[in-house]
């Protein structure tokens, strides 16, 4: 023998055993470990190619185009042209959504931001999409899988926003 004995598929050393299980514990009652699950994937990073986006049960797959870059101001804005699908995997009553962060200045030279959804429930077919914006600083997008046709505070704030696009 090589100097190890096995109990209980584990080895030990010879002449030693493992220690008593404490009172009342058992293996089958620790519950398994968590996971965070990350609504969206982290592939396709790139500010010109957005590339697929998705969550578990939905996936968004397009092109942003940015022209006419103003840099007289700061930050410097753009045109946005977003192009692109949306596909929804589930069955049920549940309906993919893409969420659009568009981070735009105003008049008044602030920031704000709107929001653009993009929602279908067809698991057939994807959606097309396609919207212009002026004046954008800042582009980022969710991809959510829930029903109800606006996105729910889950979707809008658990997980992180990826950015698509942000001037320069």
């Amino acid at each position: 023998m090589s100097g190890f004995a096995r109990v209980g598929g584990k080895k030990t050393l010879p002449g030693r055993t493992r220690p008593a299980r404490a009172a009342g514990r058992s293996r089958d009652r620790n519950p398994p470990p968590t996971v965070r699950a990350r609504p969206l994937s982290a592939t396709g990073d790139s500010a010109a190619a957005p590339g697929p986006r998705r969550c578990r049960l939905a996936a968004a797959a397009g092109r942003l185009q940015a022209s006419a870059l103003d840099t007289s101001s700061l930050p410097p804005v753009a045109t946005v042209r977003v192009t692109g699908t949306l596909r929804d995997r589930t069955r049920g009553p549940s309906c993919a959504l893409a969420v659009f962060r568009l981070t735009y200045r105003a008049g008044d030279g602030s920031l704000p931001f709107t929001r653009k959804t993009v929602r279908t429930c067809s698991s057939r077919a994807a959606k097309n999409f396609a919207f212009t914006r002026a004046r954008v600083f800042l582009v980022e997008l969710k991809v959510c899988a829930e029903t109800g046709r606006t996105p729910s505070d889950t979707c809008l704030y658990a997980g992180t926003w990826k950015q698509l696009y942000a001037s320069s």
